[in-house]
């Protein structure tokens, strides 16, 4: 036997045998990586550039407007509506956030956390830019009232006046007006949003339009959703009920909340 073949024989053995482990040892390694490609998803929660607590809105097809012989003549037809996820505030901007971007913007010492009200939607709206939002779209707000069910009020189809702020309780809630944004929660949205029935009306995007057609070049409206404290009927407190009114409308019964496109992922 070569006696010189015997180490070159154990070189490459053993050679073979720390590759063969080193490799190993990457694999393991590896695995316990994350996917530099993987996305991870938006957090279900998050604060937003004005301080706002908002909640992320998964992405869904749902039913928008009332079903045949139900709710009023520009809740029809139901349509059907596929959204991307968004975020939206969990309540109403309150006087005290908006009086941030508009120091003359005054309210009742107290107020803090009452929602701003008097906001036309051009107020809103530059609010939104301000704080590096924007409004929901009509359909983002009736879905997240709804959860997507089609159901009446945002705690389900059954009235519960105890659920919202509005006028038939006068005074037996302990507001004559406006509430405060994050009491009632009985009557929060299936996502867990405050106030998507009652208390004040929210300014939506959209101009206004009858479903199903185009709006009209000449329309300047816009659409509130919700319902107020003035409201005595739940008719006009339902998910589906829409108002409208001209952009530069204020009143004691008008206020908003914002939403937010999730960041791209890598963000």
């Amino acid at each position: 036997m070569d006696f010189l073949s015997i180490p070159r024989l154990a070189w490459k053995i053993c050679t073979s045998f720390q590759i063969q482990s080193l490799v190993l040892v990457l694999l393991l390694s590896c695995s316990d990586l994350t996917p530099c490609c993987a996305d991870d998803p938006p957090p279900a929660f998050l604060t937003g550039p004005d301080g706002a607590e908002m909640v992320l809105i998964p992405g869904g097809t749902f039913r928008m407007g009332s079903p045949d012989g139900k709710g009023f003549p520009d809740e029809h037809p139901q349509h059907e509506v596929a959204l991307q996820p968004f975020y939206l505030d969990k309540y109403e901007v309150t006087e005290d956030l908006y009086a941030r971007f508009d120091p003359n913007h005054t309210f009742p010492k107290g107020h803090e956390l009452f929602p701003a009200t008097r906001v036309s939607w051009e107020d809103a709206s530059r609010y939104a830019e301000w704080a590096g939002k924007r409004l929901p779209t009509e359909a983002e707000w009736e879905y997240a009232a709804t959860g997507g069910d089609g159901r009446f009020f945002p705690w389900g189809n059954d009235w519960n006046p105890s659920a919202l702020n509005w006028n038939e309780n006068g005074k037996d809630d302990g507001y004559a007006g406006p509430a405060p944004v994050h009491i009632f929660p009985e009557g929060y949205s299936p996502f867990g949003i405050a106030s998507l029935s009652g208390n004040v009306m929210e300014w939506v995007q959209d101009i206004f339009h009858d479903y199903g057609k185009p709006a009209s070049s000449r329309e300047i409206r816009r659409v509130l959703r919700g319902g107020a404290w003035i409201i005595g009927h739940p008719a006009f407190l339902r998910c589906q009920y829409r108002e409208a009114r001209p952009p530069r409308y204020r009143s004691p019964f008008t206020g908003f909340r914002c939403a937010m496109d999730p960041p791209p992922p890598g963000k």
